[in-house]
């Protein structure tokens, strides 16, 4: 895991870089943003979409970068996807996406504030992704189901306290969705990587989840 210090200096270096070249830096400079996501992030109320949800997407980022068309514009929208994180709500990727164009209208190219708003918004996961860097977005937010069972079980589990949703049919139906698609991960890399655990954690999960079986002879 990256010390806090280095993913400091990581986002100031990120978001320097995403200016665009040759034109005034207008607007806010790294540090009151960082300074903003970070109180967010380590909110004593979150349990799931928290600093350390943060890292570990940074960390699957890290491994695919390469990979992608935009990866700074990824990358960036990691930062802010779950800036906005009030339990139960099902505005919060919506709002974190707005949150990034008030930070970054007056920084960025209208273009580059479309393209990293829009992959804010895939972590909805309301739409299957349609093009490669949506795919990896995607697939970044949900690497964390394919932790093994006893590193994935805290996380499953407070996913249902961030959803505000504990031993709700909601929890159910989510999870019975993503196991109802032909594939979690849309991209080769992942699918490849974490295909099968993220479906044992998750069958094991909703074994443990109530309405599931319900919810699974209706769906």
């Amino acid at each position: 895991m990256m010390s806090t210090t280095m993913l400091s200096e990581r986002f100031r270096a990120l978001w320097t870089s995403c200016l665009p070249i040759g034109a005034a830096r207008t607007g806010p400079a790294a540090e009151p943003i960082l300074a903003d996501l970070f109180s967010r992030y380590t909110d004593a109320g979150r349990c799931y979409q928290n600093w350390a949800h943060l890292e570990h997407c940074l960390a699957e980022f890290d491994r695919t970068a390469n990979q992608m068309d935009y990866p700074e514009a990824v990358e960036l929208a990691l930062w802010f996807h779950d800036a906005i994180n009030a339990p139960g709500a099902q505005d919060n990727e919506q709002r974190s996406a707005d949150l990034f164009c008030q930070w970054g209208a007056d920084c960025f190219s209208a273009a580059f504030v479309k393209k990293v708003r829009a992959l804010i918004l895939m972590t909805r996961h309301i739409q299957p992704p349609r093009e490669g860097d949506e795919s990896y977005i995607v697939d970044i937010d949900l690497a964390s189901l394919a932790l093994h069972w006893t590193d994935s079980l805290p996380d499953t589990l407070a996913v249902r306290k961030a959803l505000g949703t504990d031993d709700s049919p909601v929890q159910a139906r989510f999870l019975n969705g993503l196991l109802a698609r032909p594939r979690i991960f849309y991209t080769y890399f992942f699918h490849q990587c974490y295909e099968e655990p993220a479906r044992s954690n998750l069958q094991r999960l909703l074994a443990r989840t109530p309405h599931a079986r319900e919810l699974t002879m209706c769906g």
